[in-house]
């Protein structure tokens, strides 16, 4: 809860997370080899390109306001 909150401060998102436990049996290789570890992947995925879709026009304000201070 405390680190939730040191997020937020710094203007961090929480987003979902993804744990893998016995990693020798849920990989085989580089392939996930359980399909709900897969179905959480992509949906983590999904939501961090989400995210960053909504966010760019903001990243971008803040690099332009940066780069008017460093002028």
């Amino acid at each position: 809860m405390e680190l939730r909150t040191a997020m937020l401060n710094y203007r961090m998102l929480p987003v979902g997370q993804v744990l893998f436990y016995n990693v020798d049996e849920v990989f085989e290789g580089e392939e996930l080899k359980d399909e709900k570890y897969k179905e959480r992947v992509e949906r983590l995925f999904k939501t961090l390109e989400k995210y960053a879709e909504v966010l760019k026009p903001i990243r971008d304000e803040v690099r332009e306001k940066l780069r008017e201070e460093h002028l």
